[in-house]
């Protein structure tokens, strides 16, 4: 960052290795596509800048499949063979983890406790149709609220551990203000979300769990039956989890893309019915807006117009590009103040009791952080929240509406 607080982009590039990254970013390529990407292969490419951005936004599986079937005499040898050996390695490594999840599932299930992948190899599965054409670097599994202790237990027996090691009292506050518990497997090198929810309580996503998982349904995973969230579920909670992180990977605009292309029946009404009940309709567009601009996602007319003639949406589609889809590294994007990723929050809602929300939340909800640094007995929690404004005007020098700028920041 400049010390006149611009952004330095010095990790960011234009044509042609952006637009050859785009169109590769898709499970399917057209004939028009192939030609096109045979023409921008022609000219001069920056292959180091093109394998790192594909890393980084978690597209190199789909950049690897299109240039190694369409094409691969144009790509240097030398490149071809690490693009091939990272593929490999990503394949391998899917298929162990998707070992892993269903050896966890059949542990829960005798338990009786419900759960539902999702992301990670159910998303692989259900969306792209091949384990290995998606990068993920954890498990993520839906589990009811009241069953989180019961998961927790069953999941420490096989060996993983809590990425933060909590007293009874931390744990408490872990469940009552998060949605999901960290652990890690040291010997397996596996990382697993256990969650409860979609997002931290700022974020003002109330989803109904209870219809949620009534909507459940099923997919075939490693030759397996499991459960699975409705289509139209996940699709909106794909477009929640790209919002919540603005969108800095392409690898999440590619999820919602491959969805589309997989599920064309989808039940738009009720969609829409929802996202509009939850106060999502702006983030439900722009996910599709941001799929259908760079990915030609398929889309009904009707809603294409609607997204396009979107004003709201389309400058957010702007904004995302600017600040984080031109760059190899999601995590290297800068922001010309802290207050940025807040404002683009409150922009991508639609309804000002959201934005009051989200506002009132943000500035008086405790970290998880804050909570385990300075842990209170339940009955004295709602000191964190008196608290919680004197530290963020003592981090910043002004009222809570500032962060951190990495991509992987805990407010």
């Amino acid at each position: 960052m400049s010390k006149q607080g611009q952004p330095n982009h010095d990790h960011r590039r234009s044509q042609p290795e952006l637009d050859l990254l785009f169109d590769c970013a898709r499970t399917e390529l057209d004939a028009a596509h192939i030609d096109r990407l045979r023409q921008r292969l022609a000219g001069a490419i920056d292959w180091a800048w093109l394998l790192a951005a594909a890393e980084g936004h978690g597209v190199l599986p789909l950049l690897y499949q299109h240039l190694n079937c369409h094409n691969p005499e144009a790509v240097p040898a030398p490149v071809l063979a690490e693009l091939r050996r990272r593929f490999q390695a990503n394949a391998m490594r899917n298929l162990a983890m998707t070992r892993e999840l269903l050896s966890l599932l059949d542990r829960f299930e005798p338990a009786g406790i419900m759960a539902i992948p999702y992301k990670g190899p159910a998303l692989a599965a259900s969306a792209y149709g091949n384990l290995a054409l998606r990068q993920f670097v954890d498990l993520d599994i839906l589990v009811r609220p009241r069953d989180v202790l019961r998961a927790k237990r069953l999941i420490m027996a096989q060996g993983y551990r809590p990425r933060l090691e909590l007293n009874d009292t931390q744990e408490a506050m872990l469940l009552q203000a998060n949605h999901q518990y960290s652990f890690w497997h040291p010997e397996r090198q596996v990382y697993l979300e256990l969650q409860w929810g979609f997002t931290r309580k700022y974020l003002s996503f109330d989803f109904d769990l209870a219809a949620l998982w009534q909507r459940r349904t099923t997919i075939s995973l490693g030759g397996r039956t499991v459960a699975a969230l409705s289509p139209e579920d996940r699709l909106l909670i794909l477009c929640v989890h790209g919002a919540k992180h603005f969108w800095a990977r392409l690898g999440w605009i590619s999820d919602i893309a491959a969805q589309l292309r997989t599920e064309p029946n989808l039940a738009w009404d009720a969609i829409i019915a929802q996202a509009r009940q939850l106060g999502s309709e702006r983030i439900l567009y722009l996910g599709l807006g941001l799929a259908g601009h760079y990915l030609d996602a398929p889309l009904p007319p009707a809603l294409a117009r609607t997204v396009t003639a979107s004003p709201d949406v389309q400058a957010l589609i702007r904004q995302v590009h600017r600040h984080y889809l031109t760059g190899s590294d999601p995590a290297a994007a800068e922001w010309p103040e802290p207050a940025y990723r807040h404002r683009l929050q409150l922009q991508m809602r639609e309804r000002l009791r959201d934005k009051v929300s989200y506002c009132v939340r943000l500035a008086l909800a405790p970290t998880e952080a804050e909570q385990m640094t300075w842990p209170l007995p339940p009955g004295l929690s709602f000191v964190h929240n008196l608290f919680r404004p004197l530290r963020l005007v003592r981090k910043y020098g002004f009222p809570p509406n500032g962060v951190s700028n990495g991509v992987g920041s805990k407010e």
